[in-house]
């Protein structure tokens, strides 16, 4: 996801800086869903975004990868995020320097998304 981010914009160096804190984002949901004993697709989206928001995992694009895996989980799971770009934009500036909160952040992939048909994406 980072490399597809990074495609959008050459001259971005492409590298993982931080192993373990993408390893522990990547492992973030299924962590959640365990401890909290929550099924919320938007809670765990929502963790799985501020992790990757928080450890700053690569060299550059943090932001954007986060709110392209919050995409896909949401997409994969049935939901489609349906937020005007700018939104999307002030969302994530607001993880990374801490005024929006995981619930929050849930609260906020709730209300800007709609029910997605699954079996469309192996078109």
């Amino acid at each position: 996801m980072n490399r597809r981010m990074l495609e959008l914009t050459p001259n971005e160096p492409h590298a993982i800086i931080n192993q373990a804190g993408l390893e522990s984002a990547q492992c973030r949901p299924a962590q959640h869903r365990s401890y909290a004993q929550t099924e919320d697709i938007f809670t765990l989206a929502a963790v799985l975004g501020s992790a990757l928001v928080g450890n700053h995992c690569f060299a550059n694009a943090n932001k954007r990868t986060a709110a392209g895996c919050v995409f896909d989980f949401l997409m994969i799971n049935g939901w489609e995020l349906t937020a005007p770009g700018d939104e999307v934009v002030a969302m994530y500036l607001g993880l990374a320097t801490h005024e929006y909160s995981d619930e929050e952040f849930a609260d906020w992939l709730a209300y800007w998304s709609r029910e997605y048909d699954t079996s469309k994406l192996n078109d």
